[in-house]
């Protein structure tokens, strides 16, 4: 019968972004490089996304039922790609149909800009 093998290889950089990592293939080989076993198509788990940090939304005024800015601030694990975008979603009660978003730069990034918002 077989042999179960079983070993870590360090220092591997993953991609960027979460979503299936992708199919790798794997082998044994002779002395002449030759294969002896084969699997390819091997899926590795799915990246799951980082976890924002120093998250804060503020509502700019607190009387209830008026119209006021919100304050949206947090830091990503990872550098946002240069096509990123950013999504709000206002629970139950807030009404951000007319809402309309103060152009800012991000810091810390060459070209990426938070340019609209989303969430009614």
């Amino acid at each position: 019968a077989g042999v179960a093998i079983s070993f870590s290889v360090s220092s591997i950089r993953t991609r960027p972004s979460s979503g299936l990592g992708g199919d790798f293939v794997l082998q044994t080989l002779d002395a002449s490089g030759r294969v002896v076993d084969e699997a390819q198509g091997v899926v590795s788990e799915a990246l799951v996304p980082n976890r924002l940090i120093k998250t804060n939304v503020l509502p700019l005024g607190m009387s209830a039922g008026s119209e006021y800015g919100v304050a949206v601030r947090f830091q990503t694990h990872n550098p946002l790609p240069r096509d990123a975008s950013v999504n709000v979603s206002f629970p139950a009660g807030f009404d951000a149909s007319q809402a309309t978003l103060v152009p800012m730069e991000v810091s810390n990034t060459s070209s990426s800009t938070v340019r609209g918002v989303d969430g009614a």
